[in-house]
């Protein structure tokens, strides 16, 4: 998965004029943490995000990513 969210990083850094990246995922969910962390995202917040399998509100991590940390990182 992380070679995935890295080319679609590459792609929208190199073509686009977006400066920033905010992703979330719940607490529970390491694997998608850990590809945020492999990424370069930065934890900025907490939150509660909905979840049809859990039948409502998860505690979840906000992220971000800047461009000028990905692209001296990548």
């Amino acid at each position: 998965m992380s070679e995935a969210v890295l080319a679609a990083l590459q792609w929208l850094f190199r073509t686009t004029g977006h400066n920033r990246v905010v992703s979330e995922a719940m607490k529970t969910n390491a694997a998608s943490l850990a590809v945020m962390n492999k990424m370069g995202f930065r934890q900025v917040g907490e939150s509660l995000c909905d979840s049809a399998a859990r039948s409502g509100p998860v505690p979840a991590l906000q992220t971000e990513l800047m461009r000028a940390d990905f692209t001296t990182g990548h």
